[in-house]
């Protein structure tokens, strides 16, 4: 793997890859075994070894997915690539991740009708892993009309994001925390998994709404 410290989390469809000089083709498995007592499991997912993506040393790539569903968070791991069970390369440390979780405050507020970029306030977000609040306009399935910079994983208070087009009249807007997948301090959410939003335990993104009055300033 790329990584010394492999983390997946305990949710259906993680996925694990390794790079191999072992010829594309080739049926290898990882064996991951924990390294808990009080919660032991061995399991060795299988995978096709493809060529390309990886460096000269070691060119093709192994990729499984594994659904972890059925584990406990805060495990450790092991996890060996193995050839029948013969060990290919060394063995690299993993951790078990919980579920991440994000919480929300958008309060009602008012922007000014003078200004020539409107801007909003989030009172405080949450998240676990760090990542953006993006702002829909009209609901949780509306357009995007601002997006926060990357925000560190933990609590932020008073986070201002400026809008991309100026409202004219009233609105309702929705506040909605997204993940950084990919680690680019980028948001590119685009309805994927990409710096897809975080969600509720049912499986609902997480949000708060706030009705947004336009003050007009008069001389």
């Amino acid at each position: 793997t790329t990584s010394q410290l492999i983390q997946v989390r305990n949710l259906e469809g993680q996925t694990i890859t390794a790079y191999t000089n072992v010829a594309p083709g080739t049926v290898l498995n990882i064996q991951i075994q924990s390294q808990s007592d009080n919660s032991p499991f061995l399991i060795r997912p299988r995978g096709v070894v493809e060529a390309g993506n990886g460096t000269n040393q070691l060119p093709n790539t192994l990729t499984i997915t594994e659904d972890f569903s059925n584990r406990n968070a805060g495990i450790n791991f092991t996890a060996q690539v193995r050839r029948g069970t013969a060990q290919l390369g060394e063995r690299f440390d993993g951790r078990l991740l919980g579920r991440p979780t994000a919480s929300v405050t958008f309060n009602d507020q008012s922007v000014s009708s003078e200004v020539e970029t409107q801007g909003v306030t989030v009172a405080s977000v949450t998240m676990s892993d760090g990542g953006f609040i993006a702002i829909h306009q009209g609901g949780a399935g509306g357009p995007v009309i601002g997006t926060s910079s990357y925000r560190g994983a933990g609590t932020h208070q008073n986070v201002r994001i400026a809008l991309e087009e100026n409202l004219d009249e009233g609105a309702t807007l929705v506040a909605m925390p997204h993940l950084d997948t990919d680690g680019d301090n980028v948001y590119e959410f685009a309805g994927g998994s990409l710096d897809a939003p975080y969600t509720t335990s049912e499986g609902a993104p997480v949000t708060d709404s706030a009705s947004i009055t336009v003050q007009v300033d008069t001389p």
